[in-house]
């Protein structure tokens, strides 16, 4: 039996199973840390919500003196800001992964280190999909312009899912960097603009009510973008957290 593998030949797919229970096991105890660890420091949620409540209504006073509320500016103020608010998650999520030891211990972990990469997506995702629970209905209030629906709520968890995949990667290339936060602005913003655009031209397009042949395509570029950069992450993190 090979220890580190936890396959035995003669009962490879009971070694197979035991692999994936620890691998889970794991990742529900790095998902348990991330959670306790903003209950407990309550840094992360509350700065995003402030800081997007603060560009919501600016950009609200700033369109009411020109009474001009269309539906594609409101797709775009609503990804502008999921952009500019995850910055904010992205850079605390980090700063916690530097704190001394933690990151040697966790690295002992008897398991795949994809594990880390998975874990920080659904903690970033879940933290954007928490922040649009509160911040869409506010744009609804103040804008009365979306037309929620199941197709929108689809573009909402492929566009955040996309954000927290890239972010989460350039995160892990950024975290032995002095510069850390301004380096992962740097390259993020670049990376994530073509997700960001098919996010806007999705939710512009529902808002419309277009064709579902016209709205169908960014949904697919979508997908595939949350695909490739996640696949570029699982061959890619482990190796970034040797350095």
């Amino acid at each position: 039996m090979d220890p580190i593998k936890g396959f035995d030949i003669a009962s490879g797919e009971w070694g197979s199973r035991r692999l994936m229970k620890t691998y889970f096991q794991v990742l529900a105890a790095l998902l348990w840390k991330e959670f306790t660890c903003e209950v407990r420091r309550k840094e992360m949620f509350p700065s995003m919500l402030i800081f997007s409540s603060v560009i919501l209504i600016l950009f609200y006073f700033t369109l009411a003196s020109h009474g001009q509320f269309e539906a594609a500016l409101t797709a775009a103020i609503i990804w502008v800001t999921f952009a500019f608010a995850g910055i904010l998650g992205l850079n605390r999520s980090l700063a916690l992964e530097q704190e001394p030891g933690l990151m040697d211990g966790l690295l002992l972990a008897p398991v795949d280190r994809s594990v880390f990469f998975v874990s920080k997506i659904l903690a970033n995702w879940l933290v954007m999909i928490l922040l649009g629970l509160v911040f869409i209905p506010m744009v609804q209030m103040f804008f009365g312009s979306i037309m929620l629906s199941p197709a929108f709520l689809l573009v909402v968890l492929l566009g955040t899912l996309g954000y927290a995949v890239t972010g989460s990667l350039l995160a892990g290339m950024a975290m032995q960097s002095r510069m850390k936060d301004t380096l992962l602005s740097v390259l993020l913003f670049p990376v994530i603009l073509p997700l960001l655009l098919a996010a806007v031209k999705a939710s512009s397009g529902l808002f419309h009510q277009l064709q579902p042949g016209e709205i169908v395509p960014w949904i697919q570029f979508m997908l595939v973008y949350d695909v490739i950069f996640f696949a570029i992450g699982l061959m890619t993190y482990p190796a970034l957290l040797e350095d």
